[in-house]
């Protein structure tokens, strides 16, 4: 129902520059994990509340922590999109991916390692945007903007 979205919008706030203000999280540094938690709430802070409307996560983010949450190994793209991660499974994911230094992150069978150093972050913002939006659960796409986009223009919509 891409015609009823409510509420879009960008923000200058990601995983990668997170790292890079924060890159001792490949420590597990708790510390940096505070901070992290901190300025994703302040950028977060005007997001509006679910009310009976669902938010959808896309990107690498939303969909690494759903292949962690489904043990996907391989990946699979159709059990990744729809997936529903709530907001208690969120925060469990998150606490067990702060819980593990980069190194060991690595070692989780269903992310890919160049995911290791920025998804701890990445959970933290996803975290972060729940608590702001008040979403009980976020579903997952495995389709991007541009896919979208592209896909409306060529009227497969």
């Amino acid at each position: 129902a891409l015609n009823n979205v409510e509420y879009k919008r960008s923000f200058d706030l990601g995983a990668v520059r997170l790292l890079q203000m924060f890159p001792s999280v490949d420590f597990a540094d708790c510390d940096a994990y505070e901070q992290a938690h901190a300025l994703a709430s302040e950028f977060l802070a005007n997001v509006p509340p679910a009310d009976g409307f669902a938010y959808t996560g896309i990107g690498g983010t939303a969909t690494a922590i759903a292949a962690i949450d489904l043990e996907l190994v391989p990946y699979d793209a159709k059990r990744v999109q729809g997936h529903m991660i709530s907001f208690e499974r969120a925060c469990s994911l998150c606490d067990m991916l702060k819980n593990k230094t980069k190194k060991q992150r690595e070692k989780i069978d269903s992310l890919q390692d160049s995911r290791a150093d920025v998804i701890v972050l990445g959970a933290i913002i996803m975290l972060e945007f729940m608590k702001a939006s008040k979403s009980s659960y976020i579903t997952v796409s495995d389709s991007d903007n541009q896919e979208g986009y592209l896909k409306k223009k060529l009227g497969l919509l």
